[in-house]
């Protein structure tokens, strides 16, 4: 092998990454129905996004869409997504999400609304980043949350 062919070599492993990739497949998005104007869910779903530390850097109304850029994950938990294992000297550990870009679609009138949020998780280290695949748990939570606040009376 020539030096050039070795040197591309390294540098097409390094940018593919180490590690095996996701196996689960990922839980589809779906909307929940809640039992409040669509203001009042947007606003809770505001606040929800603050709550986890995720800035709203869009809102669109017309569209019923909030949405971040690519945020920094902190307390990532293993089962938010499957972003495959580790290899060397750590191996079979699973690799947590370290960035999320969140899209919350919400939808109705002022008595009943619907709202499904999606989440695009990546996990990285320097040069080496993959998507993973969002296994609904953190989704989940915040709708829980989204649903609770907007609720209450």
């Amino acid at each position: 092998m020539s030096r050039m062919s070795a040197v591309l070599v390294g540098a097409l492993l390094l940018v593919c990454g180490c590690g095996t990739p996701p196996r689960a497949a990922a839980v589809k998005p779906t909307p929940i129905t809640v039992h409040a104007s669509v203001d009042r869910t947007r606003a809770a779903a505001i606040d929800a996004f603050a709550h986890w530390n995720i800035p709203v850097q869009a809102q669109d109304k017309k569209a019923g869409t909030l949405s971040s850029f690519g945020v920094l994950v902190t307390g990532a938990d293993s089962t938010w997504a499957d972003c495959g294992r580790t290899q060397g000297g750590d191996a079979g550990r699973p690799q947590l999400p370290s960035v999320g870009r969140y899209v919350a679609t919400i939808k109705g009138d002022s008595a009943v609304s619907t709202i499904q949020v999606d989440v695009l998780w990546v996990s990285g280290s320097g040069m080496i980043v993959k998507d993973c695949r969002s296994q609904g748990v953190w989704e989940k939570q915040f709708l829980d949350e989204v649903k609770a606040k907007a609720e209450q009376h």
